[in-house]
């Protein structure tokens, strides 16, 4: 028989040559791997040895740098856990009902992370045949609120709804009306997605729900923020790493309810929200919000703002260094609804850049407002409170984003559902067959083929 060595045997040898076993790194920074690749590319020639040094040490510098950025972002990002924490403990006693929640009612601090899940494939099979053929698109939107230490995972398929900006934003406001935790202050953090933080409806939809002027006032002030790119591992990562795990014990998933059952039993210390994202639940916010505010990268100043390179975006009310009479200068709170205020990193002591966005600026004495001796927001130079905020204006549900029911999908898509379909099981073969879709189903024998040596000349 031969000898057997444990697995401290083998690490106690390698530890002795300084060596070690790491797992091939995925989704890595690019920047980080442009300075890693131009150090290990980099050899010091003997003529030019000084100026070498000196570009080799430039290039360090600004890897360091980087990286500095990126480790404050994360900081910050505890930061904003912390105090959530100070209110909302482990055992803070919520209502049975969140529709009980007034919101603003709590004088606290929320943070949330926003992520979009990978679309997963529906019907999953092992056959080969299946690998080669169209599938059914499953969607997930993740919310992770960490006053309620709880995960909300939005589900649904490409015939319910796209993955557009319109779907995630009417995922995130039935998040507020349905977990609201009544916090004045609401922080989010996103994933610096080009189509969350630099979108136009996404930023009319934080100034909608922030402007006491239009009805649908949720928050006094809420602030969006976004890590170092390719530094953005957040809560909604670690779950949705959590249900592609569980759905490894599963042999075929047919359908996107069946990926909801495995989000539900993803996680047993504290399970996650499964949401259904019915159709009915989708609102076009575009057209809706586009009859309040107005595209504009002009400031207040005049001046041309870029909204790309903004990584904190602020809206409702921010404090702001501003010059006393007697010539010192104070931190004050000040209310600008109808403005996004931005930054273009995450110092709290850079100057903002301002832009207004409200469609009709001529009245802006209608949109200042202030605190009274209640505490409570007023007009200025009337004293008028704004509308309640225990009820939320609903008047976006005049935007249906879809009208005709069911979204059609491609007849070669159906084509190719219906020879998958026969791998599951009777009772789940009917779903796919009733499924509605555009065009003429061909015999795969009648599709046009692709020329392989053309295609095989085109890659090379």
């Amino acid at each position: 028989m031969k000898p057997r060595c444990a697995h401290s045997t083998y690490h106690n040898e390698f530890k002795k040559y300084d060596l070690r076993f790491g797992k091939p790194r995925v989704d890595t920074c690019d920047v980080c791997d442009k300075f890693g690749e131009k150090e290990k590319a980099y050899t010091i020639d003997e003529k030019t040895e000084k100026e070498s040094k000196v570009l080799l040490c430039n290039i360090r510098k600004d890897q360091k740098s980087h990286v500095v950025s990126a480790k404050r972002a994360y900081l910050f990002q505890s930061y904003d856990f912390e105090k959530t924490e100070t209110t909302f403990t482990l055992d803070y006693d919520w209502p049975v009902d969140a529709s009980q929640i007034d919101f603003m009612s709590v004088d606290c601090y929320e943070t949330q992370t926003q992520d979009a899940g990978g679309n997963l494939r529906t019907p999953r099979l092992t056959v080969g045949e299946a690998y080669y053929l169209r599938i059914l698109q499953t969607f997930s939107y993740g919310i992770y609120s960490h006053a309620r230490r709880q995960h909300s995972i939005y589900m649904w398929n490409e015939t319910i709804g796209e993955k557009g900006v319109n779907n995630v934003l009417s995922a995130e406001h039935d998040h507020h009306m349905n977990q609201g935790t009544g916090a004045k202050y609401l922080k989010l953090w996103f994933d610096g997605c080009p189509g969350q933080m630099q979108n136009w409806t996404a930023i009319m939809y934080h100034l909608y729900i922030t402007d006491p002027y239009f009805g649908g006032r949720m928050y006094e002030r809420l602030d969006e923020c976004l890590p170092i790119k390719g530094h953005s591992y957040m809560e909604n990562d670690r779950a949705f790493g959590h249900i592609i795990q569980e759905s490894k014990g599963y042999k075929t998933i047919s359908d996107y309810f069946a990926w909801m059952k495995i989000a539900s039993d993803a996680s047993n210390a504290n399970p996650y929200r499964v949401v259904e994202f019915k159709q009915e639940m989708h609102f076009d916010w575009k057209a809706f919000l586009s009859q309040v505010y107005v595209k504009s990268r002009d400031t207040i100043d005049e001046f041309h703002a870029k909204l790309s390179g903004a990584v904190w975006r602020s809206y409702g009310c921010s404090e702001e260094v501003v010059k006393q009479p007697d010539g010192s200068v104070k931190s004050e709170l000040v209310y600008h609804p109808g403005e996004v205020w931005l930054r273009y990193s995450h110092n709290d002591k850079e100057p903002w850049t301002k832009v207004d966005l409200r469609r009709d600026c001529k009245k802006k004495d209608q949109y200042i407002y202030s605190r009274n001796a209640q505490g409570f927001m007023c007009n200025v130079s009337t004293g008028d409170l704004p509308e309640s905020t225990k009820k939320v204006s609903e008047k976006h549900k005049d935007f249906p984003l879809y009208k005709n029911g069911l979204r059609p999908i491609a007849a070669l898509k159906y084509r190719d559902l219906s020879k998958s379909k026969l791998h599951l099981p009777k009772e789940k073969q009917q779903y796919y067959t009733d499924l509605p879709y555009d065009g003429t189903i061909v015999d795969s024998a009648d599709e046009d083929e692709p020329d392989l040596d053309e295609d095989n000349n085109q890659q090379m």
